[in-house]
């Protein structure tokens, strides 16, 4: 006799009910993961293009998603403020019940999310089967064995609405930018200037971002062999990182003012030709604007976290050690080196980095 399912786990591999008028999409927490949906979000849509689709997210995240057509309406989930504790954390609840859902498409896979659903009594939630989550589910879905190490984030994001009969065929990655008015526009070289290349020294954590000073150095041999126009990016609380970097460099680099939004980084990155930066959110946005991207993997793995469906060209930068990705356990599995860095970080090499810059801008100027 066959075993039952789970509790809480649907038979069949689709969610029988056709007729969703309001889903609920629950998005990441990071920018990169945010434009890595866009796919999903685009099939979803597509396959019911009558609902109303509604994502939750953080405060930054929806920043990125605003001006999207992909959904109707953004709902934020400001865990620092109004949603902080158990009070604010049951505010959200009753938010979500007022709101009468009848589906729950969970791309975080998070307990907290999965208990959100449950709790604010949303019929259908689907989402996967991680962090003991599983019977606050309706559709809990396994992760494949390969996951972490050879699935794509993006591919795993379309796994999951195709359990609800949407195609697979998103299309490439999306990021909106403002529609009109200057703030859109792209922004022009300075005089003298052939080309602008962007670097992003910043990443989430201190293990996943390359050496200042190999930025510094990438950035000074572009100024001058190709006369490239340098705009350094960052993030809050990045400033002195980027000064830092503008000081060693014959030339000053752009700089974006503070305090930066996910937005204005943007537009600024769209006036570019080329982005040079760590495995974070920049990346994702350039791919998906049509900037080429090169890409700097030391724990991380281009293969799982590297721009997903870009519209541009993607060269990944690594040592491909085989202990890679390393699942965010930074130097349990290593010990730092001097630097701080791990090994496989440390020896990704300024003449590695600068010989794809130089291969990418110079296909650019034969186009």
């Amino acid at each position: 006799m066959p075993k039952p399912p789970p509790m809480g786990v649907e038979e069949g591999n689709r969610v029988g009910r056709k007729d969703f008028r309001r889903i609920l999409v629950r998005a990441n927490n990071w920018i990169g993961d945010v434009v890595m949906i866009s796919p999903a979000m685009r099939s979803l849509r597509e396959r019911f293009p009558e609902a109303e689709i509604t994502i939750l997210a953080k405060p930054w995240v929806l920043e990125a998603l605003e001006g999207s057509s992909l959904f109707d309406r953004l709902l934020p989930y400001d865990k620092r403020r109004q949603h902080a504790g158990v009070r604010g954390f049951l505010k959200m609840v009753a938010e979500l019940r007022r709101c009468r859902f009848d589906c729950a498409v969970l791309f975080q896979n998070a307990f907290e999310a999965a208990l959100l659903t449950y709790l604010a009594r949303i019929p259908t939630r689907i989402g996967y089967a991680t962090d003991g989550r599983s019977p606050l589910l309706t559709k809990a879905i396994p992760l494949r064995p390969d996951s972490w190490y050879r699935r794509h984030r993006g591919e795993e994001f379309l796994d999951l609405i195709e359990f609800l009969g949407c195609e697979r065929n998103g299309g490439p990655t999306d990021f909106p930018l403002p529609a009109s008015g200057p703030a859109s526009a792209r922004l022009s070289l300075r005089p003298g200037r052939a080309v602008r290349v962007a670097l992003h020294p910043g990443a989430s954590k201190g293990a996943k971002a390359w050496h200042p000073d190999r930025f510094a150095e990438v950035g000074s041999r572009l100024q001058e062999t190709l006369g490239a126009e340098i705009l350094l990016l960052g993030g809050p609380g990045e400033k002195s990182l980027i000064d830092s970097i503008g000081r060693c460099m014959p030339t000053p680099p752009l700089t974006l003012p503070e305090p930066a939004g996910v937005k204005r980084l943007a537009i600024h990155l769209n006036s570019c030709d080329l982005l040079i930066g760590n495995d974070s959110g920049p990346m994702h946005i350039a791919g998906a604007l049509g900037i080429d991207v090169i890409g700097i993997f030391g724990p991380g793995s281009p293969r799982r976290t590297g721009p997903f469906r870009p519209r541009s060209q993607f060269v990944p930068v690594t040592a491909g050690f085989p202990c890679a990705p390393c699942r965010q356990r930074f130097f349990q599995e290593c010990d730092p080196l001097p630097s701080g860095k791990p090994p496989c970080l440390e020896v990704i090499s300024v003449e590695e980095v600068m010989r794809e810059a130089l291969r990418l801008l110079g296909n650019r100027r034969q186009a």
